[in-house]
């Protein structure tokens, strides 16, 4: 299906800006104090979200909205150390994105897509993916040292943007994580193929294992 058509200046054509994903989602979390706590998220399968998981901490309700419906998921993949995690919630008539492997200098990598939900609304992020890293910091408890594989990139980021998928032309390849204390425009985000190891653990068991989801900070 073609995209909206629009007009620049005496032109009209079609292609100006691309249809947002239908496998990018909203996620919406009661928990911890009275504040509630909003990110993004991708559907990478029939019934799973990947996003962040210091977005879900000591959630007692977690929705995914998906456009103007809203449906309860529940936390089965978790990992503080790096940043991930897994929603089962009934995803019908949302077509799923896949996690693919990426790196840097990749063809097609340089066409990377970001996208994330603000006020409801999917939005597309200018991104520039500039380089493939380790990045060293802390868990999302702020308690020990951990190292994530992730993507060092040129983008404005806002609160609620966690979770957010970068996209290629062959599916997810990262997921948005935060923004640089020190630069503006600059932001990370993890590697989904090599961050999911432990969430696919976790989903193979049917069980989080030591993972305390109640548990706030």
């Amino acid at each position: 299906m073609l995209g909206a058509l629009c007009v620049v200046g005496a032109f009209t054509g079609a292609g100006c800006a691309a249809d947002p994903p239908s496998s990018v989602v909203g996620i919406v979390v009661d928990g911890c104090g009275s504040v509630r706590t909003t990110g993004s998220g991708v559907v990478v399968d029939d019934d799973l979200v990947l996003t962040s998981a210091h977005t879900l901490r000591g959630a007692t309700s977690v929705v995914v909205e998906a456009g103007r419906e809203r449906r309860e998921a529940s936390v089965v993949g978790f990992d503080p150390d790096l940043d991930l995690a897994y929603l089962r919630a009934d995803l019908a008539g949302i077509r799923p994105t896949g996690i693919v492997r990426a790196d840097d200098g990749e063809p097609g990598f340089d066409r990377a897509r970001a996208w994330a939900v603000r006020d409801g609304t999917v939005v597309e992020i200018d991104v520039d993916v500039v380089r493939a890293i380790r990045l060293e910091t802390e868990d999302i408890y702020v308690e020990g040292a951990t190292v994530r594989p992730a993507f060092e990139l040129r983008a404005t980021l806002e609160p609620g943007d966690s979770g957010g998928p970068i996209l290629t032309g062959d599916g997810v390849v990262g997921v948005l994580w935060a923004r640089s204390t020190r630069n503006s425009d600059v932001a990370y985000a993890i590697d989904a193929a090599r961050g999911t190891s432990r969430l696919d653990a976790q989903l193979v068991d049917a069980d989080l294992g030591d993972v305390d989801l109640h548990r706030c900070d």
